[in-house]
């Protein structure tokens, strides 16, 4: 036997022996019972639900795209705006618990052309697909934890410029 075989087997032996500990530690969590309610919702827990998707007002988004007829189509942590004839899309994303390298690596993986611009003192990717002209994207670091990013496609303004000011934009308000 070779030493990768020896080394499989023993690997395989630490998996069998470790499998009742992982399904003991598995099991005893108790299941939750599908009839328990956890009672009504009041309004107030939900105050800041989704507020990330209106720190760009409508008015001030079609004017930095340049789409005078943008309409939220979704809203959670990415936040999304289409255009009536869906020539545009804009995009918004929070991760709070995002991260800058993963975001610039993932962004290169898809084969992005990643660039290094200064926003308000703080270093953010600029992201161009190179296949597409007309989109662009922003990532900074939120103000408190995590990042933002947002994405322009099919803007009438450069949409490496709209990314840009709507990053800042969001940066001094909320983010």
């Amino acid at each position: 036997m070779t030493t990768r075989g020896s080394l499989g087997a023993g690997s395989a032996a630490l998996a069998l022996a470790m499998l009742p500990l992982v399904a003991g530690c598995v099991s005893a969590s108790p299941t939750p019972d599908v009839n328990e309610t956890a009672g009504p919702a009041h309004p107030r827990d939900f105050a800041k639900l989704l507020r990330e998707c209106q720190v760009v007002e409508p008015l001030e988004l079609a004017d930095i795209t340049g789409v005078p007829d943008l309409a939220s189509t979704f809203s959670g942590a990415i936040c999304r705006w289409n255009s009536t004839d869906g020539s545009a899309m804009v995009t918004l994303n929070w991760f709070e618990h995002g991260s800058m390298r993963v975001e610039k690596d993932t962004a290169e993986r898809l084969g992005y052309e990643v660039e290094n611009e200064k926003l308000g003192g703080s270093v953010v990717y600029v992201e161009r697909d190179p296949n597409d002209q007309s989109s662009c994207g922003v990532t900074a670091r939120a103000s408190d934890q995590g990042i933002i990013g947002w994405w322009v496609q099919g803007s009438v303004a450069d949409p490496c410029q709209a990314a840009l000011d709507l990053a800042a934009l969001s940066l001094n308000r909320a983010f």
